[in-house]
């Protein structure tokens, strides 16, 4: 499977949705998994085109450093509403933190992925034994990447498995200091840049076609804000679905909001990330459901995943608890 730079921020970026209606607006923090980029751009769509604004609400977003960050956040009420792999929630649960409340599911397929290069020698996951494997050391995707390949009976020592800065693996791959990385499909088109420029194609092995199944990123608020403010929670929700529809509908149109709320990024790669997300998202389990719906046996068979990745009994946690259902209209 072939999928086709995003700047890091050194800063917090903020942007603010709009100002100055009649009445108040309803203010919402709004905290990324990670940095700025095209696969948030229901956001940035809901904030260009007014989406938010109509609805009442001044968005503000800020970037993340991951999961645990995101969760962190919420908890200190420094973030209203986030964006998180739901399996790096599940993990805060079962160290004792459960006040975090998944409210509305993004990508209801699971992103992580073997991302190597065409004539690396590695054409599907069976292919990767022998092979020099790089990965962020903070990665969530280190949890379940032994589980995949045994339950694809694959000998997880049979892989050399480096643990590396994430700005290091796109480099690394590039020159052939490694056959492969683990990194998620939407960072694609940051690898086909850097690999385009060593006259190398880009080959991305989605690990969801090789039975890792269930929830990733979902929106997630803390139990006092939904407790505090549901109102505010169920409409900001309404009004990200509507943007989440018009980025679907014309690609184009949210690259554009992508940039003019973020001008930093580039507006390619912007495009790009955003088409590669929307596989994640738009799909048979989205289309069954409704976008944003959260089903309890695709919660299960997540927390069934994650329990196995930490060498955990089924019942160590409740994954229902995990999960605020009837936030989304």
């Amino acid at each position: 499977m072939k999928i086709r730079k995003f700047a890091a921020l050194a800063t917090t970026a903020i942007f603010v949705a709009s100002a100055g209606t009649a009445t108040a607006m309803e203010k919402i923090v709004f905290q990324l998994g990670w940095l700025p980029g095209g696969n948030y751009a229901p956001l940035y769509v809901g904030i260009d085109q007014g989406i938010f604004a109509d609805a009442g609400f001044d968005v503000t977003i800020q970037s993340g450093r991951g999961a645990s960050d995101v969760v962190t956040k919420l908890s200190t009420g420094s973030s209203d509403i986030g964006i998180a792999a739901f399996g790096g929630l599940l993990r805060s649960h079962v160290a004792g933190n459960s006040q975090i409340k998944a409210i509305y599911s993004v990508y209801t397929q699971q992103p992580d992925s073997i991302i190597t290069y065409a004539g690396s020698g590695i054409e599907t996951l069976a292919d990767v034994s022998g092979k020099t494997i790089a990965t962020s050391a903070n990665s969530s995707s280190n949890f379940s990447w032994p589980i995949v390949l045994q339950n694809n009976d694959i000998d997880p020592d049979s892989v050399t498995l480096i643990k590396s800065d994430p700005k290091t693996l796109a480099p690394m791959l590039a020159t052939g200091q490694v056959d492969a990385v683990i990194a998620f499909s939407t960072n694609g088109p940051s690898y086909s840049e850097i690999l385009g420029k060593a006259e190398r194609d880009i080959v991305i092995i989605p690990w969801a076609e090789f039975g890792f199944d269930g929830y990733s990123h979902m929106l997630m608020a803390s139990e006092t804000l939904l407790s505090e403010r549901p109102d505010a929670v169920k409409g900001f929700l309404v009004a990200y679905t509507e943007a989440a529809e018009a980025a679907m509908a014309d690609h184009e149109a949210a690259a554009d909001s992508v940039i003019a709320v973020a001008p930093q990024l580039d507006r390619d790669v912007a495009l790009a990330q955003w088409t590669s997300a929307l596989a994640l998202i738009d799909n048979e389990v989205s289309q069954a459901s409704g976008l944003g719906q959260i089903d309890e046996a695709r919660v299960m068979a997540t927390w069934d995943w994650a329990a196995k990745a930490q060498n955990l009994a089924m019942d160590t946690i409740d994954p229902l608890n995990a999960v605020a259902i009837g936030f989304v209209e």
